[in-house]
């Protein structure tokens, strides 16, 4: 199945606070859509040129990742874009889901020991691995993307 994505569909989605330039934007967005799709896409792109965007090999050498994720503000409280963790993977998705996975066991591993009376359960997890975020924040491969949106 192939896939199309348009200048004029990645315009609507940029956001001058947290890029330089459209063309910065551009570069991420097509660059997350080969890591995350596993079809072909077809962009189309300002000029109105069809350039083909393949698909990330997703059985690659394992290669170590960085998985940050950015900075936030909302209901009152805020951070900054932090390092959740490193690992080695495929592709930057399959970090992400390990790194995550990692996390939420050592949270039920701590939730489990016997002498921790105090340990009050995540109710949920909010980890969601089609877009790639964490309690609604993205999460990116660099410090310098994860910094983009409040720092």
């Amino acid at each position: 199945m192939a896939i199309t994505t348009s200048y004029e569909g990645i315009k609507s989605k940029f956001n001058p606070r947290y890029w330089n330039s459209i063309e910065e934007f551009e570069s991420f967005y097509l660059q997350q859509l080969a890591e995350k799709l596993a079809d072909t896409n077809y962009y189309t792109n300002k000029n109105g040129e069809e350039i083909k965007i393949s698909p990330v090999n997703h059985y690659p050498e394992l290669k170590e990742y960085e998985v940050w994720m950015e900075g936030y503000a909302a209901t009152g409280e805020s951070g900054t874009a932090s390092l959740v963790g490193k690992t080695k993977a495929r592709n930057f998705a399959q970090a992400c889901h390990i790194i995550m996975c990692e996390e939420k066991l050592k949270n039920i591993a701590e939730e489990n020991k016997p002498n921790n009376n105090d340990y009050v359960t995540a109710g949920r997890w909010d980890y969601d691995p089609n877009r790639l975020s964490y309690w609604a924040c993205k999460l990116y491969w660099s410090e310098e993307l994860a910094s983009k949106s409040f720092g």
